[in-house]
């Protein structure tokens, strides 16, 4: 038993609902039902009565939910009484999404009581590879399409907000002027790649697979960050992909415009860490602050 799985139950108790305390903890209900089900087993007795309008406390669960407080607040005590050093939590971010204004959160983030350490990851592939290892505890990432197996059974995801896929353009293109395009239609033009990973394992594959495409393409130049992509495209020499993280406004400022893609699924700005990871109230808080400085993009 781990005392981050106490603070589980009392989450659940408090909200009285599997589905609102999983969302308060950043991970799946089927993950919270099991552990709340481990301990269930280990205290030997029923802890919740449960119904289809609410989780309610059993009779033996109010009398462990006062000891489980009590015990709590004793370890944290206890994490006090020296005032050790804080750990660092590292936090790898994909190129996309530090574009537009990801530094200002950094930055917003630094002034609270939190070790932070941020690192940028091009590819989402490296980043979901280190969070399956441990090598860092979070990660966050744009996905172009839903996540696959192994992916899936190792990962918690939690979504922050959906973002539709766009077609990088020079504003005096012809291109510029249209009010959507087709996949298929930009395969006809020369691409600016983000590093081949947007071809193997993102965009381009996925949806070439989900439409049953089989055109061509051309791949001008493989770079390392979208930043380079939209650098490539003012000096028109070829086309890229980008989600609307990046601000119309911002493109407008580079002589850039965004085409809407009609017909694929829109991206997700999503934050994985691996499922044995029993969240602190360090982690906590960092995913309230996500949280709350994504939801501005829904």
């Amino acid at each position: 038993m781990m005392i981050e799985q106490l603070y589980c139950l009392v989450k659940v108790a408090k909200l009285q609902s599997f589905s609102l305390a999983a969302q308060d903890l950043y991970m799946s209900q089927q993950n919270l039902s099991g552990i709340v089900a481990r301990l269930e087993e280990a205290f030997n007795c029923k802890i919740f009565k449960r119904s289809r309008k609410q989780i309610t406390l059993t009779e033996q669960g109010k009398i462990l939910l006062p000891k489980i407080e009590a015990l709590l607040a004793q370890y944290e005590d206890c994490l006090n009484t020296f005032s050790p050093e804080r750990t660092v939590i590292r936090l790898l971010v994909s190129s996309p999404l530090t574009v537009e204004n990801f530094c200002r959160f950094y930055d917003e983030i630094s002034r609270h009581d939190l070790q932070l350490s941020v690192t940028e990851d091009n590819a989402p592939q490296s980043i979901i590879a280190k969070i399956i290892s441990k090598e860092a505890r979070f990660g966050l990432v744009m996905l172009y399409h839903p996540l696959e197996t192994p992916w899936d059974k190792a990962l918690e995801v939690v979504k922050f907000f959906e973002a539709p896929l766009h077609f990088i353009v020079p504003a005096d293109h012809p291109l510029a002027h249209q009010a959507g395009i087709t996949f298929k239609e930009c395969l006809r033009y020369p691409l600016i790649l983000d590093n081949d990973h947007i071809a193997q394992e993102n965009i381009i594959q996925y949806n070439m697979k989900r439409l049953k495409l089989k055109e061509p393409y051309t791949v001008v130049a493989e770079v390392n960050l979208l930043s380079n992509i939209i650098e490539m495209v003012r000096h028109h020499h070829g086309f890229g992909f980008a989600a609307s993280v990046v601000g119309e406004a911002q493109l407008a400022q580079w002589d850039l415009k965004l085409i809407p893609i009609t017909d694929v699924l829109p991206a997700q700005a999503s934050l994985l860490y691996h499922k044995d990871t029993l969240l602190n109230a360090d982690d906590r808080l960092l995913l309230g602050y996500l949280k709350k400085y994504f939801s501005k993009k829904d």
